[in-house]
Order: C-alpha cells, then sequence, then structure tokens
C-alpha cells in the first residue's frame, strides 16, 4: 500500500516557522497536496500535544502521526514518531532531567548521546531515525564531521563528512564559445556508472519516489 506523507515537519513553537500554523491549517494544506499522512512536529511540547488533542473531527480521513525532532548532545537531529501523544507525555518526562528546552522549543537540545535517546524512544514502542541524512552537520558525530570546503590543520580541504558516498561531478558540455551577449551553458549531468537512462532524478537513485505504510513495534518489543 503506498502512501503520500510527510512526517517532519514543525509547529510555532519552533524557530523560523509561522505563528499561523494550527492543525486545522496544517489539515487543510495536507489535504490540498493530496497527502494521506502528516506528521505532528515538535509532540514533546505541551501545548502542541494539547492543540493535537484538542482539534474538532475534521472528517478529512488523513492519519496523523506523532512526531518530533531533538538534537542531542552532539548536535545530530534525530527524527522521533510514535503511535499516540501520551508516549511523547512520557519521553518528556524522561528527557526532562537532561534538557533545558524540552518545555518550551518545539525542536529541544537534549544532553544526551543517540544512543541513549534510542534506548528511551524503543522502550516506549516507538521509532527513531536521522532527521536531516543528506546533512552531514546535523547527521554524525564531530569526529566524523566537516563542513564541506573546510581546511584540515594538514591543509587538506574536506569535500564530504565521513565516510558518505559522494555524487558524480556535472561535467560542463560547452558547444560553441560564450561571448558576452550569448546565455551561458547549462552543465549536462552525467547519470551514475549502471544505471538506466539520464532522467532527472537518476543522479540520485531517485524513481518515482512513493511513500509506504509503516507498522510501529508493539510497546515492549524489541
Amino acid at each position: 500500500m503506498l502512501l503520500n506523507a510527510d512526517l517532519h515537519i514543525h509547529s510555532p513553537y519552533s524557530m523560523a516557522t509561522s505563528r499561523s500554523m494550527t492543525p486545522e491549517s496544517l489539515l487543510a494544506a495536507a489535504k490540498m497536496k493530496g497527502l494521506d499522512v502528516l506528521g505532528s512536529g515538535d509532540a514533546l511540547h505541551p501545548a502542541w500535544r494539547a492543540a493535537w488533542r484538542d482539534r474538532p473531527e475534521d472528517g478529512s480521513g488523513i492519519v496523523v502521526v506523532p512526531t518530533v525532532e531533538v538534537e542531542d548532545r552532539h548536535r545530530v537531529h534525530h527524527l522521533i514518531l510514535a503511535e499516540s501523544f501520551d508516549q511523547f507525555a512520557e519521553l518528556a518526562d524522561l528527557f526532562a532531567p537532561h534538557s533545558k528546552n524540552v518545555a518550551t522549543a518545539g525542536r529541544p537540545h537534549v544532553a544526551l548521546d543517540g544512543a541513549a535517546i534510542a534506548s528511551a524512544v524503543h522502550d516506549l514502542g516507538g521509532l527513531i531515525g536521522p532527521a536531516h541524512a543528506f546533512t552531514p552537520w546535523t547527521s554524525s558525530t564531530p569526529g566524523s564531521r566537516a563542513r564541506p570546503g573546510a581546511t584540515a590543520a594538514n591543509g587538506s580541504t574536506s569535500s564530504n563528512s565521513g565516510s558518505l558516498p559522494t555524487l558524480p561531478t556535472p561535467q560542463a558540455s560547452l558547444t560553441s564559445p560564450v561571448s558576452p551577449s550569448s546565455p551561458v551553458p547549462m552543465p549536462t549531468a552525467q547519470p551514475r556508472s549502471g544505471s538506466a537512462g539520464s532522467s532527472p532524478g537518476s543522479m540520485l537513485g531517485c524513481r518515482g519516489c512513493g511513500g509506504s505504510s509503516t507498522r510501529l513495534p508493539a510497546r515492549g518489543s524489541p
């Protein structure tokens, strides 16, 4: 069963968000975009949990999955999913001794490492994964993190972080000399070796990126 889902959003309680974001406006926009599943975002925030609990039935048929993004002690960002907002209330209590803003920020900082956060989430029957899989400086530990173009002490320049794979570099194809009055030719992307065709998404290996139904593990299951 294929589903259209957006599981990573935020609320007015996170930075750089609109104050007009409400459960009602989010559900209306999700319906307009053809989504079947919508993550709540910011489910550790008590007021945002209450807003979702108290909303009137809208009849949209959209499934709302309680979600949150947290930043760990190494500034790695994790996306957490659970079956109920009550589970996030319990998780907020567990994180409170390790966070100064778990009750006030939509995207809180938790002074634990990723393994400890994942263990707490799994104990409550939730799911956890990288919030920004293609952003190295929020998805890797400090020892393997380097912003592209950073210069190391030995003078070498980093173009990647850790052991993340490097996408092929597009090669420019100049069909005619460039003069001040002529348009600048656009680079022609080269498909990966062994890939089928050269569609716009082939360099990222994305063909018909559809969603899928995910069943959360039963509480207490390994």
